[in-house]
């Protein structure tokens, strides 16, 4: 059975749905740059004082207290301080499968990276939240986490959208409960027929649409759902591929390990032992400011 909206409670896979990679402070100096670089997660910088300017696809903005810019990955971005008055900020490195839906509540995304909100430095406001979030570097993951949904709902809840959220169309209603569909059943034997059948739509039909709309087929989109979880559960040396596999979907070891294998060019195994030996940038901390 497919659950529409809520995963099984009981059993932890929405925690999956979003990772703190790294969080940090730094007080730049004068004329201070970082880039052009790329990153593989998504990233916020607030501002909390002084100034600076941050580039993307050609267009420079400056921003300064109380400002907050949003780099997304695989975007080329260049960072600079203020050569007078160089900028103190503090950010957060994190993704999910839900991270880009969140960042869209609150009004940001690759086209409209920046946010400001003046009230954002005092206390019980998004930077507060975010400097506390630092201190808990050795807390309970469950804290950290609440922190970060924390975050993002004050980033959401003092948005200042340029335009309203343009309804979606009959067909993007059909792949948007598609996806949640996805990312919530993706530990279930779920098949495309089921989708469709699901959204009451012929499977052809469903297929055609569904890649019309997001670039890729439903298999596509739910194979990296699948290997994205796998990756995260694959750092925990506790997990065994087994159970990594069960957890994705996968009932049989050797078809997990091939799919993996073959989407990212490593075995599980390798994978795990990469990431233990610090190998694996996609895992490891990207020092911010240097």
């Amino acid at each position: 059975m497919l659950h529409e909206i809520f995963a099984d409670a009981d059993s932890g896979r929405q925690a999956i749905s979003m990772t703190i990679y790294q969080t940090g402070r730094e007080q730049c100096r004068p004329r201070h740059c970082y880039g052009p670089a790329v990153r593989l997660h998504f990233l916020i910088h607030f501002v909390l004082s002084g100034a600076g300017t941050f580039c993307q696809d050609g267009l420079n903005y400056f921003l300064q207290a109380g400002d907050a810019f949003l780099i997304c990955p695989h975007k080329v971005t260049v960072y600079e301080a203020d050569a007078r008055d160089p900028w103190d900020y503090a950010w957060i490195e994190f993704d999910g499968l839900k991270a880009r839906d969140y960042l869209k509540q609150a009004g940001l995304s690759a086209q409209n990276p920046l946010w400001h909100d003046r009230q954002a430095l005092q206390p019980g406001h998004a930077a507060s939240t975010l400097l506390a979030l630092q201190k808990q570097a050795h807390s309970r993951e469950t804290r950290q986490l609440g922190l970060l949904y924390l975050l993002l709902d004050q980033l959401a809840q003092h948005a200042d959208l340029a335009e309203p959220v343009k309804a979606l169309t009959a067909q993007e209603q059909y792949v948007d409960q598609a996806i949640r569909l996805i990312q919530n059943n993706y530990h279930s034997q779920i098949t495309v027929e089921e989708l469709a059948c699901q959204l009451n739509l012929n499977r052809s039909y469903f297929s055609k649409l569904f890649r019309r709309v997001t670039g890729r087929s439903p298999q596509a989109y739910l194979l990296q759902v699948r290997m994205q979880v796998a990756s995260q559960l694959l750092l925990d040396p506790a997990l065994p591929v087994q159970t990594v596999a069960t957890s994705v979907g996968y009932h049989n070891p050797l078809s997990f390990s091939r799919a993996f294998l073959k989407y990212c060019g490593l075995t599980p195994s390798g994978a795990r032992q990469q990431a233990a030996a610090g190998l694996k940038a996609d895992n490891g901390p990207i020092p911010d400011g240097d």
